[in-house]
């Protein structure tokens, strides 16, 4: 309706915040107002996800028992272990390749950049929250970009995507370290 070009969640949220009534902002925020940290901590969280996502189609791709998981999760109705393998490796590898790219920009090296960035930040101050001591969207992609790390098994159901997130330990060395 106004031309706005919405393509990815934080355009959906960026709308939402600008068109909100005042006082009725994302986290109580002035809808005339966008903080460029909730960018940046956005970009931050969406490279978790990239380099989570990589780390995890890897260890499910070397699994058969994991593949047929993700068949059986995707509720896909295939008779047999031999054929829902099949259709996982398949699937497995239409994932690797639209995701390719992604999976080559997204390192260990960025995540524990990130991981430090952020453990930083919180250490350094009282409030919980990334942005203006008040919740936020930034506070909604690190906490997916860590989901994607190690999972919140208790905390959040994976559900259908139990299989693919749910890869044991998650990163344990590097959760460990953050």
């Amino acid at each position: 309706k106004d031309g706005s070009l919405i393509r990815q969640s934080l355009d959906i949220v960026k709308w939402s915040h600008m068109h909100a009534s005042p006082g009725k902002g994302l986290g109580g925020r002035d809808p005339a107002t966008w903080s460029d940290e909730i960018d940046a901590w956005d970009a931050n969280g969406v490279q978790l996800m990239r380099f989570g996502r990589a780390v995890s189609f890897k260890v499910v791709a070397e699994d058969n028992d994991r593949v047929v998981d993700v068949v059986r999760a995707l509720g896909i109705p295939l008779p047999g272990y031999t054929l829902k393998l099949w259709a996982g490796r398949m699937a497995m590898r239409d994932f690797n390749a639209k995701y390719a790219e992604e999976s080559e920009s997204a390192s260990l090296q960025q995540a524990e950049g990130i991981l430090a960035e952020l453990q930083a930040f919180l250490e350094g101050q009282s409030s919980p929250y990334l942005v203006d001591g008040a919740f936020s969207y930034a506070d909604i992609c690190m906490v997916l970009g860590l989901h994607c790390l190690r999972p919140f098994r208790d905390h959040l159901p994976l559900g259908m995507l139990k299989p693919i997130f749910d890869v044991g330990p998650g990163l344990p060395e590097l959760c460990a370290r953050h």
